[in-house]
């Protein structure tokens, strides 16, 4: 069928978010991948790579178009390398970090006994290094840019960030030593969906006592054309494990992997967004990785309002620690949508979050991702 196909995965993983993306027009037969990694911010920071690399599972031979950094965690920076020497990035957007954070990073690894050459390269120069390695754009991130507007129809194909003031670039060139671009949090259109990113500070009081100034990076991804009237659309969601390997790539024969998938398992069919009382369809993902929604909530959703009524799902920021928790974000998407709450839950994943969520409407879903359960929403969208 010539249509728009989707497939969002909240991976495997320990101890945060990684959600893998791919879209594909089949009308001009083109795709786009994406991977957003956001770790978990702790205390005591975990360190060791993962040993299984199934992360955002894709072929070889095939370039990822888009990573984002969420957060700056070891791991998750890691997994970034890993995929830029084995298949390479064309973009990467990640937070600004100064070079004495990076360094003090560099001092606790060496002290835990982790010396990777090339995590050492990067966390001394990461601009220079994505460089090296071929990443054709790189967005470092500082502060928001313009908010994009309610109608987004119009929007063009590309890549829009904007320098950072002159103030700000000249103080990163003194404290790196050298002119490296940074920019404020904009978006990109590719292949008519929508990646709009948000950037904000995070203070984390560190178990040896010291307080770290982080950045993290939100980011809302959905259809660029994705209104009611104009579209008919196919939305399904259900529960995968780490045994079943589900693929985050869209293969050619995609109705019979999607019809067996559907047959073979217990999933849910979202069909209530397609009703004339709603203008947008809700396909749309926010990934909030790991803002202090104390602090900044006004912020984020004064920033992503203009994308609300399309959020289908939700990740909780932080592996949903209290602290950075604010139960006011439930208000924000009320209705009688199934809205789905997609958390990295742990030791640290706190009791009251879980009860928020799953207490203040029986429309709310709260999805556990951990090194077992991962979560899959797919569908497609074709013009009336």
């Amino acid at each position: 069928m010539e249509a728009r196909y989707f497939r969002y995965q909240y991976e495997n993983t320990q101890d945060g978010i990684l959600q893998s993306g791919c879209i594909w027009d089949r009308r001009v037969d083109k795709k786009t991948t994406y991977l957003y990694a956001a770790g978990e911010y702790a205390g005591i920071p975990r360190i060791a790579r993962d040993q299984e690399k199934k992360w955002g599972r894709k072929a070889p031979e095939t370039i990822l178009d888009i990573f984002v950094l969420g957060a700056y965690t070891v791991p998750y920076i890691c997994r970034l390398l890993e995929i830029l020497q084995e298949q390479g990035v064309r973009t990467v957007v990640l937070p600004y970090i100064p070079p004495m954070i990076r360094m003090n990073m560099m001092t606790y690894l060496e002290k835990n006994g982790t010396t990777d050459r090339e995590l050492q390269r990067f966390l001394g120069a990461p601009y220079s290094y994505l460089k090296e390695q071929g990443v054709e754009n790189i967005y470092l991130l500082y502060g928001n840019g313009q908010m994009l507007p309610r109608e987004q129809d119009n929007l063009l194909e590309g890549h829009y960030f904007e320098r950072v003031d002159r103030r700000i670039q000249e103080m990163v060139t003194e404290m790196e030593g050298v002119f490296i671009p940074v920019y404020y949090a904009g978006y990109i259109v590719e292949n008519q969906w929508l990646y709009y990113f948000g950037t904000y500070g995070v203070e984390m009081q560190m178990n040896t006592g010291v307080k770290l100034e982080l950045d993290t990076i939100t980011m809302f991804t959905g259809p660029q054309y994705a209104r009611n009237r104009e579209m008919e659309c196919m939305f399904t969601t259900k529960v995968f494990t780490r045994e079943q390997h589900c693929n985050i790539q869209i293969k050619e024969e995609y109705e019979t992997c999607a019809l067996k998938c559907l047959y073979r398992n217990d999933y849910d069919m979202l069909k209530k967004h397609m009703d004339s009382k709603h203008e947008m369809l809700r396909v749309g993902l926010l990934n909030l990785g790991n803002v202090n929604l104390n602090t900044s909530l006004k912020n984020v959703i004064a920033r992503y309002g203009s994308v609300v009524e399309q959020v289908r799902g939700i990740s909780v920021p932080n592996s949903g620690k209290e602290a950075f928790w604010n139960e006011k974000l439930l208000s924000v998407f009320t209705g009688t949508d199934l809205e789905y709450y997609i958390c990295a839950c742990d030791k640290n994943t706190g009791d009251k979050v879980i009860r928020d969520i799953a207490m203040s409407s029986a429309y709310n879903r709260f999805i556990n991702v951990n090194e077992e359960f991962a979560y899959c929403f797919s569908g497609y969208l074709v013009e009336k």
